[in-house]
């Protein structure tokens, strides 16, 4: 149901404009009748589906739990005179967190630091209300006054309470993810269980975009997205002229964004201790939210690790591979297999293809469903064979006789590099030549 510019809503709240609209309906912004304080009246539209109206309805219970100042309130909720549902809000004034990103780029470090703390904030009150927001990204973080240092976090459209949340729990009954892809979780992109931790790993996202301009593994292919699922996150690099981002700041931000869930903060507010505790480190005075415009900003006074500073806004990985022996003479074994990202993104199964593979060799990640093991010492060729084709057929066994493999004897002068393995560099013509046939098969 379109409204006009006078129309009453729930017997109480007078219709002024309209805010903008979307394919589920519109948000108006409009006067209490009687107190005449401004609200925001967000419409679904009567013809969405009930699996939508659901949803609509469980936003405005789950948001109604909760209140604090980093958190849009719920006012009111009811249905229009067609049986459209509605939901009255506080009107926020200010502007999404996007629209500051398009109109200036990249934010300095520390206003990035102060804007996240403030989202942080609002993620442990709804975390403490048993939600999950699920889609946390920079259009659903309003910043009051266009201020970075008040944010408020709106649309909790696709949240869940924590205790409801299915064993596949960003997956609707058709199968399809739930969410936006560049900001989930691993565990989200290949459908595992989803707690309040997602939404921590979301807002080092954030961060991530405001300090370099973009999220990492951002390709436009989601098959690139998925590296997140295997791959460690890259350094944040800050532009040229925009400060160099302290050492303690980005390893906080880059242990929010691990894989295993296991090895982020907490929580929220965890991970705002940590951060703050950061900046105490790397700024004279520190920062706290609301105060991150005055603060002095200089590098860390910490030796930087040694990094290249490529235009992208993230650094190469600066881990390396351990390089192995280098006889004159004698092969091994290069095995690789497309496997089920679902079983690769659980911690027993990466330990279960490590201890697989133990002294013989080493295991790598090639991206979410790629896994990759090179035998370590350099033998006759019928032994090379031998391990590598009882290596395949350990794998047939764990996870089907379906399961893609291949195998191929490499010689002693065959290395990998991290660059390699990270896309960074070409991969080698030997390992090419076996990974191209299985990706498209």
């Amino acid at each position: 149901m379109a409204l006009e510019r006078g129309d009453t809503v729930l017997g109480r709240y007078v219709v002024d404009y309209l805010i903008g609209s979307g394919g589920m309906g519109q948000v108006y912004a409009a006067m209490h009748a009687t107190l005449g304080h401004r609200v925001a009246v967000k419409v679904l539209a009567y013809e969405a589906d009930p699996v939508l109206r659901s949803r609509f309805e469980q936003e405005a219970q789950l948001m109604a739990k909760v209140r604090h100042n980093n958190v849009v309130s719920v006012i009111d909720y009811g249905t229009l005179d067609d049986g459209s549902p509605c939901i009255v809000m506080e009107f926020v004034d200010g502007i999404p967190l996007e629209l500051l990103l398009e109109r200036e780029g990249p934010q300095h470090w520390a206003l990035a630091t102060a804007a996240v703390l403030g989202v942080l904030g609002g993620l442990d009150a709804i975390h403490a209300a048993s939600v999950v927001h699920r889609d946390l990204k920079p259009s659903n973080v309003i910043l009051v006054g266009g201020s970075m240092e008040q944010p408020k976090l709106i649309d909790f459209g696709i949240a869940k309470s924590s205790s409801s949340i299915p064993s596949r729990g960003n997956i609707t009954r058709c199968g399809v993810l739930i969410g936006t892809p560049a900001y989930m979780s691993p565990e989200q992109l290949v459908g595992m269980p989803v707690d309040h931790r997602a939404d921590l790993y979301a807002a080092a996202l954030i961060w991530c975009e405001l300090v370099t301009g973009r999220v990492p593994f951002e390709t436009g292919e989601f098959s690139d997205l998925l590296r997140r699922v295997r791959e460690p996150a890259p350094v944040p690099v800050a532009p040229p002229g925009m400060g160099e981002v302290p050492d303690a700041v980005s390893d906080v931000i880059l242990a929010a964004l691990s894989v295993d869930p296991a090895d982020r903060p907490p929580d929220g507010r965890a991970f705002a201790a940590r951060l703050r505790t950061a900046m105490r480190v790397s700024i004279p005075g520190g920062i706290t939210a609301g105060s991150a415009s005055d603060a002095p900003v200089s590098p860390s006074s910490r030796p930087r690790r040694p990094t290249t500073r490529p235009p992208t806004g993230y650094a190469a990985p600066t881990a390396t591979i351990p390089a192995p022996p280098m006889p004159t003479a004698g092969y091994r074994f290069l095995v690789a297999a497309v496997l089920p990202p679902s079983r690769l993104a659980l911690a027993a199964e990466r330990q279960w293809l490590n201890e697989r593979v133990g002294e013989l060799g080493r295991g790598f990640s090639l991206g979410a469903q790629v896994w990759m093991a090179l035998q370590n010492g350099v033998g006759p060729e019928a032994q090379a064979r031998r391990d590598g084709e009882a290596l395949v057929a350990d794998l047939k066994a764990r996870y089907g006789p379906t399961v893609k493999s291949a195998m191929t004897l490499v010689d002693a002068a065959f290395t990998l590099t991290a660059a390699q393995l990270s896309g960074a560099r070409p991969l080698p013509p030997a390992l090419k030549d076996l990974l191209d046939p299985l990706i498209r098969g």
